[in-house]
């Protein structure tokens, strides 16, 4: 009869769980003063993951199922805000915000609900060397202004723009010391001109490589933008026991995207050309980086 109380009471505990969750539920969903958002990245479509190495323009401008965003308004408490199944962004912890005012101004940060990271803070992780890893690298935020839609279910649209930059290593070939031989580079890594948006430490980054270390071969690496630093080391690699380094690191700006592919030699690693994108569309654009290199 014990084991009968005991199964029933812990039933019952679930039960009222899931009654008060339902509720806070279906509170939001029913208070018109809740504020419903539609997130995007850039100029992206506003349905859903940062994938910052994909090469497909739409899906590096979206989000993943599961990605936390979060909000904030003045005097309200901050919200996570999770990307559910169907699209939708949905606040936790039975909190969410809304509007009391005809105009808000929101803050929101990606990755949201990750101790250590806001709106002015952010830490690079060095280790990207997966998929999952390089996506918390993807810090994005905003600040931005919003008048109460009239129609109170209207979704509110926030734009989140990258604080970071993409650098992209590409093995474009090897010297012709190498005659016959297959060489391949390992130990790649990519150096970021600050640890963090206040520390501007040089960091070392583990990249997420593509390829066996042969020609095009590809590691890429998100870093906290800075100005250039000519004196310290940008990209070490091996090749064979032999390590080779790129000396001085290039100015970055937040949002673009820096392809550098390298000529590696036995005894030397040059830079052969420089590509500056957009980023989020891809685009091409001038950049007087290559000048700084060859200079």
């Amino acid at each position: 009869m014990k084991a009968t109380k005991y199964i029933s009471i812990a039933a019952a505990i679930v039960a009222l769980a899931a009654c008060s969750n339902e509720e806070e539920l279906t509170s939001y969903q029913t208070d018109p003063d809740a504020v419903r958002f539609a997130v995007s990245v850039d100029e992206g479509i506003a349905i859903s993951r940062s994938n910052p190495i994909d090469e497909d323009a739409t899906k590096r401008k979206t989000f993943n199922e599961g990605d936390v965003v979060t909000i904030s308004a003045a005097g309200q408490q901050a919200v996570n805000y999770t990307l559910d199944g169907n699209g939708a962004w949905t606040p936790g912890d039975g909190k969410y915000l809304t509007w009391d005012a005809a105009s808000v101004t929101f803050s929101a940060y990606y990755p949201g609900g990750v101790t250590g990271v806001s709106m002015t803070e952010f830490a690079l992780p060095t280790e990207q060397n997966t998929e999952a890893k390089i996506q918390k690298a993807d810090y994005m935020a905003v600040t931005k202004a919003e008048a109460r839609p009239a129609i109170g279910r209207e979704l509110t649209s926030l734009t989140l723009g990258r604080q970071t930059a993409r650098i992209i290593v590409k093995i474009g070939g090897f010297g012709n010391q190498f005659a016959d031989a297959a060489p391949k580079v390992s130990d790649v890594k990519i150096n970021s001109a600050k640890k963090s948006l206040a520390e501007t430490a040089v960091t070392s980054v583990t990249p997420f490589a593509t390829g066996e270390g042969g020609v095009n071969s590809t590691y890429t690496a998100l870093v906290i933008p800075g100005e250039a630093n000519a004196a310290a080391e940008f990209i070490t690699l091996k090749v064979g026991d032999t390590g080779l380094t790129v000396t001085g690191i290039p100015a970055a700006e937040a949002g673009h995207s820096y392809t550098y592919t390298l000529i590696v030699g036995k005894d030397a690693v040059s830079i052969a050309s420089v590509t500056v994108n957009d980023w989020a569309t891809g685009e091409e654009i001038s950049d007087d980086t290559e000048e700084q290199i060859q200079d």
